[in-house]
């Protein structure tokens, strides 16, 4: 007879690092910095220990302590830091899974799907900014091992006391470095009622009991209230609780209201509906979508496999969980999706499913699990139950997959753009200011990039008064940079600032796979302008088709190449965080004619494009032939200039107002001839369009 296979207990934790690592693992080695992740990585290297301080002085004080030890420790090491998220991630799932199983200890099997519901849960989806959100899942360690020690003084007494002292440490701990958890910590007594009920059935011991058990955490609770709003005032978030006040007080009321069904239904239904979502095949490669089709399908299997191996799950399946275990998880779970947003809705934020907001949805996680397995445990089927269960988990193992995926391509933007420009720009005078749109970069914004762009340019720098700024704009919703010459560009933070104005800055245009753009008034005025669809635009976009866009053609007047140095000693150079200099692909050879062409030196144009075109390497779009054009006609290269203008108007005719304005600015060169003028009007003609000049 063939033994059947038994998992302890104890083999939990195990199964719980395999998730953890399976769902936040996979690109671990490719992940790079994004958001605020670069603020945390800058001061450190930049301001020190003391300027990290005073970040967080205004913001969240005592946790600013644990980056100061961290930052110390890890520094630039990008795997250092995916492997420190991984590993609270972890640390909290077992402290998290280590408390629920205190609190019904004869429910291991959905003890343990709230654990992973918990754990992967699908409405967060930046676990990828490892620096920041790894030292959330710290302070959330704290947090659940006081909520188990405090059960674990009530289900063994001979520990109560040094759990007790344990767990209000704990509590203090997480309330005072950071309050996303402050709306489940208010469940406390919800929580040790239910526990108290099963050992204790007197109603007045009970009482007791709870009272005395939770009057410790309450002191604490009412210390970081007080403390709150009488000692810290932080200056990122003041108590607005949207506005309520005066004769507002109903209407404000009212958007409250609707806020927190809003909260409670992102949170819930709209975040585990995402699990669903199907994954970017296309983008994500062969290879990349059998392993996450491998990876979905072994963590299905694997968990079913585990389940009905485990210690308990015999008893278990054969008697269904009672009803009234089912309604005190109902009980928590509702109350802990009323309170959850609390902290939020006291300042004003709203809770949505898009980034960053979704970092808000965080807290809500805790009650949606015990939801969601209150109405699995519904389903009469034993089978049926671990099966949904067991999918629910794998699907979500794949969506935070898609995530990783979605935040490993965004570093790979960065790394693009930075490095081109690097090419493109050897130096760049100071004050000036970088604009560019803002629809590339999904996971960071032109605060955090201010950062990679002055340690590029400015790696001396020891100050938060920066020489260099990042901005996007945006023309239809209103900007903080006015399009118009001589206007301020204001940047302020409460760790850096840069003071710059319209008059010293450069536009660049950034959709790969067309390389970067330093947009040059001269040479990009007569390329097509893109269409007023910003989802057409997109479109195009990403099939290189080679075009201005509307916000780029606003401010491209504003333009001045001249700001870059061609000549720098030494060059710009990235940080290490960037990893090595990619190969020099078509793109590297642009940046450098582009640099060549803003000088007139039409040689090196020439001769750099006689290099790429032999490697072979040819652009993805078709308006970067057009600085060799112009440089082998300026050269007196004829032929060539001629084969390269009629295989790209041929190629992409909409470029033909752009190759005629490049023929018509050769064809002002004094040193002509005649017969070299006559060659000029003639391929003019055989273009068929020209605009007047």
């Amino acid at each position: 007879m063939i033994r059947r296979i038994s998992f302890p207990a104890w083999t939990v934790p195990v199964i719980l690092l395999i998730v953890v690592v399976a769902a936040y693992g996979l690109f671990a080695t490719q992940q790079g910095i994004h958001w605020d992740d670069w603020v945390l990585v800058w001061i450190p290297a930049f301001l020190g220990k003391q300027g990290l301080i005073q970040y967080f002085a205004v913001r969240r004080p005592i946790w600013g302590y644990f980056f100061v030890v961290t930052t110390s420790l890890i520094g630039t090491n990008l795997l250092g830091w995916q492997i420190f998220a991984i590993t609270w991630q972890w640390l909290a799932s077992v402290a998290l899974w280590w408390a629920l199983r205190l609190a019904w200890p004869r429910n291991s099997r959905a003890v343990l799907f709230m654990t992973l519901f918990i754990v992967l849960y699908p409405g967060f989806t930046q676990h990828s900014i490892a620096i920041f959100y790894g030292h959330f899942f710290l302070i959330f360690t704290f947090f659940f091992l006081s909520l188990a020690l405090m059960l674990l003084g009530q289900r063994q007494p001979k520990y109560y006391w040094p759990a007790l002292i344990g767990g209000v440490l704990f509590s203090a701990i997480n309330l005072f470095s950071l309050e996303y958890y402050f709306g489940i910590e208010l469940l406390r007594p919800l929580l040790l009622w239910m526990v108290v009920s099963n050992i204790t059935p007197d109603k007045k011991t009970q009482i007791k009991h709870i009272l005395l058990a939770y009057l410790p955490y309450a002191f604490v609770l009412g210390c970081f209230a007080l403390w709150r709003l009488f000692g810290f005032h932080s200056q990122m978030y003041q108590v607005q609780l949207f506005g309520v006040s005066g004769a507002g007080i109903v209407q404000s009321l009212m958007s409250l209201f609707v806020e927190i069904l809003r909260a409670i239904w992102a949170s819930s239904v709209q975040a585990w509906w995402g699990v669903f979502h199907i994954p970017p095949m296309n983008e994500m490669g062969f290879t990349l979508s059998i392993i996450y089709i491998l990876l979905s399908l072994i963590s299905f299997a694997g968990l079913m496999f585990y389940v009905s191996g485990s210690q308990y799950s015999e008893i278990e399946n054969q008697q269904r969980t009672e009803i009234k275990t089912i309604r005190h998880w109902l009980i928590l779970g509702g109350c802990a999706l009323l309170t959850a947003g609390i902290p939020f809705y006291l300042v004003g934020l709203q809770v949505r499913p898009i980034f960053p907001a979704d970092r808000l949805t965080q807290p809500f996680a805790f009650g949606t699990a015990l939801i969601l397995v209150s109405l699995l445990e519904l389903i009469p089927s034993n089978s049926w139950r671990v099966g949904i269960s067991a999918l629910f988990v794998a699907l979500a193992i794949g969506l935070q997959i898609q995530f990783g995926f979605s935040y490993r391509q965004d570093w790979k933007l960065q790394k693009t753009y930075f490095w081109q420009l690097s090419w493109r720009a050897p130096a760049i005078k100071p004050g000036t200011a970088i604009l560019s749109d803002n629809t590339i970069f999904t996971y960071t914004d032109d605060d955090a990039l201010t950062l990679p762009l002055n340690w590029i340019y400015w790696p001396i720098g020891k100050s938060g008064s920066l020489p260099y700024a990042q901005k996007f704009f945006s023309v239809n919703t209103g900007s903080a940079v006015s399009l118009t010459p001589a206007s301020p560009v204001v940047m302020s933070k409460d760790s850096y600032d840069f003071q710059g104005s319209t008059d010293a800055v450069l536009v660049a245009q950034f959709n790969p796979p067309s390389c970067l753009h330093i947009l040059n008034p001269v040479y990009d005025s007569d390329l097509p302008l893109a269409p007023a669809s910003g989802e057409n635009y997109r479109t195009l976009s990403a099939l290189a088709f080679p075009m201005l866009g509307r916000k780029d053609a606003i401010a491209l007047p504003l333009s001045k190449p001249e700001l870059i140095e061609a000549s720098a000693n030494p060059p710009a150079s990235l940080p290490d965080v960037f990893g090595s200099e990619p190969i020099h692909n078509w793109c590297y050879y642009y940046e450098k004619a582009d640099l060549a062409r803003q000088g007139g030196d039409w040689s090196r144009v020439a001769s750099l494009g006689d290099k790429a075109f032999a490697i072979p390497y040819y652009p993805d779009d078709q308006s970067e032939y057009l600085p060799f054009i112009e440089a082998y006609a300026r050269t007196k290269r004829w032929d060539d200039a001629q084969k390269l203008t009629f295989s790209t108007a041929d190629a992409m005719p909409i470029l033909k107002p752009a190759l005629c304005a490049l023929w018509q600015r050769v064809d002002t060169d004094s040193s002509l001839s005649d017969q070299e003028h006559g060659i000029i009007n003639k391929l003019e003609r055989r273009l068929n369009y020209c605009p007047l000049h």
